[in-house]
């Protein structure tokens, strides 16, 4: 994963990008994901797996016409190419009965507590979740699925 001064940088040199290619209004959107999974079955804790991935979005106005476009190329020939190929869409598309705006700057609001599980679980008993996984995988094997 990139670190946040890597990704201001990289957002920095996108953007001095996009305002050479003389559109209205453009927005550039930098958005990296890290999920995992961790299997378990009857109190075993099984393989995990991790993924990353990073993608760019790009939003250009220029007029009433607005485009987009979406790489997940991170090198430069692929900044300039989702810069390119969103002022294209925007500069070549159809004129728009609305007229497109950005939005203004971001804010940021302090994060929500919020609770994120039914406390009914923290009730149950490892034998129970144990039983529990034995009724998905037997039910599973049942209809031809495996668990």
């Amino acid at each position: 994963m990139k670190t946040i001064d890597q990704i201001r940088e990289f957002l920095a040199d996108s953007l001095a990008k996009l305002r050479k290619t003389g559109i209205d209004q453009g927005e550039i959107l930098y958005w990296e994901t890290e999920s995992g999974t961790l299997r378990t079955f009857l109190n075993r804790m099984g393989p995990s797996v991790t993924s990353r991935d990073a993608d760019v979005y790009m939003t250009a106005i220029a007029g009433k016409k607005h485009g987009q476009a979406h790489t997940t190329d991170l090198s430069d020939e692929g900044v300039d190419r989702v810069i390119q190929n969103g002022c294209e869409n925007a500069v070549y598309g159809n004129d728009s009965k609305t007229v497109f705006s950005l939005p203004g700057p971001y804010i940021e609001l302090p994060p929500v507590k919020k609770k994120i599980f039914f406390e009914s679980a923290l009730n149950l008993s490892p034998e129970k979740n144990v039983d529990t996984l034995q009724k998905i995988s037997e039910e599973s094997k049942k209809n031809g699925l495996s668990c």
